[in-house]
């Protein structure tokens, strides 16, 4: 019993829950380049907050995001507001209130349709 009651305690100190969830909170580089730069550089951060940061926009875009399933889900007040002729484009998904992206392996992929993925401007997390 002693020798069950260690190893559980050993499993949440040292790969509990914590271990098993990705951290997905870090800074996301975009793969396309504009001008030489990310395109977007995307804070995800740890209390669901998040903002875009566009190399042809000077306003950040923020918000908040959660997590269905593997796929992260961000909101914002801007998504949904009526945007003028010629306001530059600040999310991904064009058909939606919402952005979504699948997460594998360090890496955003903005889900551009009903399973599609946009494999050619991923957001790569940096260390």
């Amino acid at each position: 019993m002693h020798s069950t009651r260690s190893f559980l305690v050993a499993l949440l100190l040292f790969g509990g829950a914590d271990g098993c969830t990705p951290k997905y909170g870090g800074v996301y580089y975009s793969a396309c380049r504009l001008y030489g730069q990310p395109e977007v550089v995307v804070h995800v951060l740890d209390d669901h907050h998040f903002r875009y940061d566009f190399v042809y926009n000077p306003v950040p875009v923020t918000g908040t995001w959660q997590v269905v399933q593997d796929t992260l889900v961000f909101r914002s007040a801007v998504f949904t507001a009526v945007q003028k002729p010629g306001t530059p484009i600040v999310k991904f998904n064009y058909r939606d209130s919402v952005d979504r992206f699948a997460f594998r392996t360090r890496r955003l992929h903005p889900l551009v349709g009903p399973g599609k993925t946009n494999q050619r401007c991923f957001l790569a997390k940096k260390k």
